[in-house]
């Protein structure tokens, strides 16, 4: 019993980094969530978006409840928001998950793990619910 509670404490003892980073090395605690009037993202070059969406501003509205669906089209969430990092790029999507162990914060989809829908109206990832769930948490 005294190795389980000396197990758990220890655990609770890791750094937050190490529990926000992404398997990409992404590390959720230098990101920040992009407001609307953020003209200064660098978006992805290989997001490849309707020419109407623009960039900027208007595409950050745009994405902000923009549906999450897996590769075979089922919804798994919506993005609340776009997450930038210090140099100023788009590294991540703040997703609201539709799962079961929904935990309440959403979790941090990095763009290389996301992409626009052919048709423009949704974020296409080849990650199982369980693995967006085991995503790190956005807790701004």
């Amino acid at each position: 019993m005294t190795r389980c509670r000396l197990l758990a404490a220890a655990l609770l003892l890791l750094p937050v980094p190490l529990l926000a980073q992404t398997a990409e090395g992404l590390d959720a605690t230098d990101l920040r969530l992009v407001e609307q009037a953020d003209n200064g993202i660098t978006w992805p070059d290989d997001w490849a978006l309707p020419a109407d969406y623009g960039r900027g501003e208007s595409l950050i509205a745009v994405v902000r409840g923009m549906p999450v669906v897996g590769s075979l089209g089922r919804p798994l969430g919506e993005v609340e928001g776009v997450l930038a990092g210090r140099d100023g790029r788009a590294r991540a999507l703040a997703v609201e998950t539709d799962g079961l162990l929904d935990l309440g914060d959403p979790v941090v989809l990095p763009l290389s793990k996301a992409s626009m829908s052919t048709t423009g109206d949704a974020f296409v990832t080849t990650l199982t619910e369980q693995e967006l769930e085991a995503l790190p948490r956005w807790r701004d």
